[in-house]
């Protein structure tokens, strides 16, 4: 599908036109490099934005105004990709041609409202309310051992330092959380906005002149196209191996293992590296799902996924503790079977048909069609059609080229007390 793009004042607006949904959907993105200190903020500030609003008096009257406006779903939301914080508003609404004249206007007005038009008094987001969002936000990171997949997910990252700004312990983000007020969660607010790049994606049965004035006018700041890294965090270097082992109080065992994989092109980086990932680990038919799970009943489940901009993959497992030393040999040899080739091509070929299949039915769907757009603008990926066609090129040798640029960077075994006898 064709998409157009408007270079508007201080922000690019991509429109994507068909008349396959009665819905239209935005995205509004601010994108920056990412810091250290986006992780302490950002989640107060997706928060507070979410409860407060210069309009509204109370969440009550907001959501009595969103009930009026066919009630469209609307969310503030940030996600890190690589190395850039990509922080907005994801919109979803009935098309006015199914409702009334002028509500396309009324409800972009009203969700832009939520993220452009914060509540502020004396220079300061509302204290009370931010107060309230710290000691719920600090209690979830503070109870957060007891929610087993978050914990250990956090924990490997925290000793995994493969992006530009190493991840914050939960220590000292709780710390650094404490310290924020009002005032400085408002300073920070406005210096995102200024050092953002925006881009905002639409897709819909729309009058594109008309999405076009009616989004400018709610631009009511001036953002500075800011030309922005590569998303892709290019690893050079082996860093030594580092072991995390702590005792907990569940039966089961839990292991994370990061690996990384080094010096990836674009190409690896988005279709020889999901090919690994997946022959290593993704499904039921995969060579540590066989050996360990079906073989040699070692585990629960044993899974593996990639992060594509930092060639991370994580391999996760549940387990009792007396498998350890034998899921850890299983792995190191699955690894080296890849390096040297000793799987089959039907896993090759399994992975092209499933991967090619995925896009069947890209196009039924408003939020895959506004996710691809996207992905083209942000992240440089190809187009839907290039996909296809670059997945098909993945070859074994590429597999293992690939495979003898990963190495283990971390292991993070949450050991259980292990089953009754």
């Amino acid at each position: 599908m064709k998409y157009k793009n408007y270079e508007m004042e201080g922000y690019n607006l991509h429109i994507l036109k068909t008349k396959n949904f009665k819905q239209i959907k935005i995205y509004v993105d601010l994108i920056t490099e990412e810091k250290q200190n986006f992780t302490y903020n950002i989640p107060l500030l997706a928060s507070i934005l979410s409860r407060t609003n210069s309009k509204y008096e109370t969440i009550g009257d907001k959501y009595l105004a969103s009930y009026e406006l066919y009630a469209p779903s609307y969310k503030i939301g940030y996600q890190s990709s690589g190395s850039l914080q990509i922080f907005g508003l994801a919109l979803t609404f009935l098309n006015e041609k199914y409702t009334e004249k002028g509500m396309n206007e009324k409800t972009i007005e009203f969700a832009f409202n939520i993220l452009f038009n914060p509540k502020i008094k004396n220079g300061s987001f509302d204290e009370e309310i931010l107060e309230v969002i710290k000691k719920e936000d600090i209690h979830g990171m503070e109870t957060i051992k007891e929610q087993r997949r978050s914990y250990i997910s956090r924990k490997l990252f925290e000793n995994m330092p493969v992006t530009r700004f190493p991840k914050l312990s939960l220590t000292e983000t709780i710390e650094k959380e404490k310290e924020v007020t009002g005032k400085s969660l408002y300073k920070f607010y406005k210096n995102f906005l200024k050092n953002s790049r925006l881009e905002i994606f639409v897709t819909g049965d729309i009058d594109e002149n008309q999405i076009k004035d009616i989004i400018q006018k709610q631009i009511t700041y001036k953002p500075v196209l800011n030309k922005l890294p590569s998303p892709y965090i290019t690893q050079t270097k082996v860093e030594p191996l580092k072991i995390i082992k702590e005792q907990i109080s569940d039966k089961q065992s839990m292991l994370a293992i990061g690996l990384v994989a080094q010096n990836l092109s674009f190409f690896e980086s988005n279709y020889v590296l999901r090919m690994y990932s997946s022959i290593l680990g993704g499904d039921s038919s995969s060579l540590l799902n066989k050996e360990v799970r079906e073989e040699k009943s070692l585990c629960y489940s044993i899974t593996t996924g990639r992060d594509d901009f930092t060639g991370i993959i994580r391999i996760s497992s549940a387990f009792d503790k007396n498998n350890y030393d034998e899921i850890m040999s299983v792995v190191k040899n699955k690894m080296e079977d890849m390096k040297n080739g000793n799987f089959s091509d039907t896993y090759i070929d399994d992975f092209k048909r499933s991967y090619i299949t995925s896009f069947d039915d890209t196009e039924d769907f408003i939020t895959t069609c506004t996710n691809d757009m996207e992905g083209e603008i942000i992240y440089g990926d190809d187009s839907n059609k290039d996909k296809i066609k670059n997945i098909k090129k993945v070859t074994k040798d590429d597999v293992m080229n690939l495979a003898k640029k990963v190495y283990m960077r971390a292991i993070v075994f949450l050991e259980g007390e292990g089953q009754n006898d």
